[in-house]
């Protein structure tokens, strides 16, 4: 029988590579945030990549929010490879277009990686 293609899944990060639960996320939390112009980052060198993806209630209603969390997932799942190891906690500021936002993210890499690599 021929198993129907999940494409959805195969354009997703997977469930391990998300960062759940509040204590994991609160260890993030408190460590010292790098910033960019519309992004705060936690970071935590650990083993394994994990991230999370915050976004205030100040930047709009909620299909505002779930759209900066879509394209913030989706530019991470991209670019994964160019962060360095460990648990990630991006914090949205303001309401940067899609490419601005992708702009922040390169930065945000570079910036890691002078600091942890």
């Amino acid at each position: 029988m021929n198993q129907p293609v999940n494409f959805a899944g195969a354009n997703s990060l997977s469930r391990r590579e998300i960062l759940r639960g509040r204590k994991s996320i609160q260890k993030v939390l408190l460590q010292k945030p790098l910033f960019t112009e519309y992004l705060r980052m936690h970071f935590l060198p650990a083993c394994e990549k994990k991230a999370g993806f915050f976004v205030p209630k100040r930047t709009g209603k909620a299909v505002a929010r779930n759209l900066y969390k879509r394209r913030m997932r989706e530019i991470y799942r991209c670019m994964k490879q160019a962060f360095p190891k460990g648990k990630l906690v991006f914090i949205i500021r303001g309401t940067p277009d899609w490419k601005r936002l992708r702009r922040q993210f390169d930065l945000a890499a570079r910036k890691l990686n002078e600091r942890y690599a």
